[in-house]
């Protein structure tokens, strides 16, 4: 987390130097702005989760206690749904980020190659990047850079909505509980010959439980 951290702020860094030098050109500001912008965004939930990393892990044990996890058939079927459908978003969210970060730098190497057409790249560098080597230089170091941010970015938003979407998840799964709760306990009660109010109370002490676990 440090070093990711670490590098996007270098970028920033470089970016907002760049907004400086520029500051009289209107249309070069903007170009910089843009990713700017989405770095001071990342750099803010970065140290958010760095700094509530002791709160997420509370809400981890939970996820994975008992509570959470009863072993029914009814809610590992939900359970299944969710999870699957947090790795299939992950997977394009990611993809989809580092392929634009691959166009993205492609684009000023084609200007050198195809059209000869002078360099220019939305951060402060130390050096004329319209001579080679260095445009290739530059070129790795914003690929390298904008990807470590656009799969940061990515995956933290997938990572809190995930969150939001276990919540869903658990609140389905008590509303199908409190459904069938007095088929259950019928059900339940008459194998084990248990008194039906005792083998009710359990499972509604369950229940609440459960219900007091998802609003922590």
């Amino acid at each position: 987390m440090r070093l990711i951290l670490s590098l996007i702020l270098l970028y920033t860094c470089q970016q907002i130097m760049k907004v400086y030098q520029d500051r009289d050109d209107v249309n070069k500001v903007m170009d910089t702005m843009f990713l700017l912008l989405t770095n001071s965004d990342s750099i803010y939930k970065q140290i958010v989760l760095w700094k509530k990393a002791h709160r997420i892990e509370v809400l981890f044990s939970v996820m994975k206690g008992p509570i959470f996890n009863q072993k029914k058939r009814e809610h590992e079927e939900q359970l299944s749904s969710t999870a699957r459908q947090a790795k299939i978003q992950l997977r394009a969210f990611n993809a989809t980020a580092l392929f634009t970060c691959l166009l993205w730098v492609l684009y000023p190497v084609i200007n050198v190659h195809v059209q000869g057409k002078p360099v220019e790249f939305a951060i402060w560098l130390p050096f004329d990047v319209n001579l080679s080597p260095y445009t290739y230089i530059a070129a790795f170091y914003v690929w390298v850079q904008t990807s470590w941010l656009a799969f940061s970015n990515t995956t933290m938003d997938v990572f809190i909505t995930f969150f939001l979407a276990q919540c869903k998840t658990q609140l389905s799964i008590l509303r199908v509980d409190l459904e069938h709760i007095v088929e259950k306990s019928k059900e339940e009660a008459k194998m084990s010959s248990e008194d039906f109010k005792r083998v009710f109370d359990r499972r509604l002490k369950i229940v609440l439980s459960h219900y007091d676990e998802i609003i922590k």
